[in-house]
């Protein structure tokens, strides 16, 4: 198939990053247009009876009872009202991810928006063009206020995208557009930055997780390790399948390994390697946790007022909560995988612990002593970053909006955190990678001979520690991408 098709009901993380990373074109299924046409008829006869209509013909947040005139004018001074961010925009792919998210979920039909404005997003969205999106502002409630009225003002003409590798004014691409009446209450009101955001970090917390089974596999083989932690008789005693699934995929990736089990002196190993199927598989529960979040908030309609049938009815759809605890229970597994990595690095290094192999892996020099400096660095700022937003709501709006979900700091934070996750994991792969050598690449296993060489292919013309540092965070999804064609994944699609 050569596009997405857009049902309001059927997005997945999946198609999201064939949209965002991949530039896959989008097309919307017949019978959502007679749901957007169906409810904005509706809307328009209480329009035309005088109905008093929250955020249409009224005001919004605590001035919810002051009238406002219902023209094109007090659409875009509404959207204007709220586009007051500051400082850095958004990735390209959250940005891009963001709008598909925010056309899935008017998709369902059941917001007040126009179908030339509905449209007007899909000609955005399969124009390959990067909207400007700041990342800071939204509150989780009511949904991503700020960040999307930047994507708001981009329908009208007046935001900023990238096209062609330029910044504009998005009048230059798309031309002017007045919003239509209803417009821009649908378009602020919802969730889709949070929730995009949060789904791009699951995508790559799932890379994460699955490439940190090869560096503790290379780990393991370079300290001798036992792999009786790891096999099934001794993890199926436990009624939590996740571990089982951890096990039996690092099992594999260390097949035919002569190095396991090699050291007949050691009955077992420290926590770092001995309990890594009991909390991969935590990591992988919330991951799994998260993503059955998200795929649900990305397929509702989040926003407020919601046209159902023959009535309008408020609520609070756009509260972010579910997000916010997500994106937070995200962040402390990030900040416990960092650990780990750190206390993993360190038994590798310290040649108190490391079985004999050169102090700090150095075959001249201090070798790779300053490595666990930076991983130190990159844990602490894990550790910062995971402290919950979502327990610091503050009340706005005169306290008419008196609890607020704190998604955006949320996924704002966990993008950060997962970032230095990387960092780390590539800098614990350096280090893995230079102490086998010592042991002898030959005597590894089939996936951890695999991970070596494609290791070695891209560093092993360097000099530098930080150039291979460098290098292998750069192909990070290069790596990973190869080691799945062969060994599959944790998660399931």
């Amino acid at each position: 198939m050569d596009h997405i098709l857009i049902t309001g009901e059927e997005l997945t993380i999946k198609k999201l990053v064939d949209f965002a990373l991949f530039n896959k074109k989008i097309k919307i299924e017949e019978k959502v247009y007679e749901k957007i046409k169906t409810s904005r008829e509706k809307l328009e006869k209480k329009i035309k009876k005088g109905e008093k209509l929250y955020g249409i013909t009224t005001e919004v947040g605590a001035l919810l009872n002051l009238a406002r005139e219902t023209n094109s004018s007090a659409e875009l001074n509404l959207v204007k009202s709220h586009a007051i961010a500051l400082g850095d925009f958004t990735s390209k792919e959250v940005a891009k991810a963001t709008l598909l998210v925010l056309i899935n979920q008017l998709s369902s039909g059941f917001s007040s928006i126009s179908l030339e404005t509905f449209n007007r997003l899909i000609e955005i969205a399969n124009k390959n063009i990067y909207p400007l999106i700041h990342k800071s502002g939204s509150l989780g409630a009511s949904g991503d206020l700020i960040p999307l009225s930047d994507l708001a003002l981009i329908i009208t003409g007046e935001g900023l995208i990238e096209f062609e590798g330029k910044i504009v004014k998005s009048k230059e691409i798309l031309g002017e557009y007045e919003l239509k009446l209803g417009d821009a209450i649908s378009l602020i009101n919802s969730t889709a930055y949070s929730t995009a955001s949060l789904a791009l970090s699951i995508y790559n917390f799932k890379s994460i997780l699955d490439l940190s089974c090869f560096i503790t596999s290379l780990i393991m083989e370079a300290l001798k390790s036992n792999s009786s932690p790891f096999k099934i008789e001794t993890l199926s005693v436990k009624k939590h399948t996740e571990q089982i699934i951890v096990g039996n995929y690092i099992l594999k990736i260390l097949e035919g390994s002569k190095l396991i089990d090699s050291d007949k002196t050691n009955v077992q190993d420290p926590y770092s390697i001995r309990c890594v199927p009991q909390i991969f598989s935590a990591v992988k529960s919330n991951i799994d946790y998260c993503e059955y979040i998200v795929m649900r908030e990305m397929n509702s309609f989040s926003g407020n007022p919601v046209i159902y049938k023959d009535e309008i009815y408020y609520g609070g759809n756009f509260h972010a909560q579910l997000l916010a605890n997500a994106a937070d229970l995200l962040k402390i597994s990030a900040s416990n995988m960092a650990f780990l990595s750190e206390r993993k690095i360190n038994r590798l290094l310290n040649p108190n612990l490391n079985k004999n192999l050169p102090p700090f892996l150095a075959t001249k020099g201090i070798g790779l002593m300053i490595c666990q400096y930076l991983t130190a660095y990159y844990v602490n700022k894990i550790r910062v970053l995971a402290t919950p937003s979502s327990i610091v709501s503050l009340s706005t709006s005169a306290d008419q909006e008196d609890f607020v979900s704190m998604s955006g700091n949320a996924v704002n934070d966990l993008e950060k955190c997962i970032d230095a996750l990387r960092i780390i994991c590539s800098i614990e792969t350096l280090c893995a990678y230079e102490a086998v050598k010592f042991r002898g690449p030959e005597l590894l296993g089939k996936g951890t001979k695999l991970y070596y060489n494609l290791i070695d292919e891209k560093i092993k013309e360097l000099n530098n520690i930080n150039e291979k540092i460098e290098n292998i965070y750069k192909n990070f999804n290069y790596f990973i991408e190869e080691l799945r064609k062969e060994f599959g994944s944790l998660f399931t699609e």
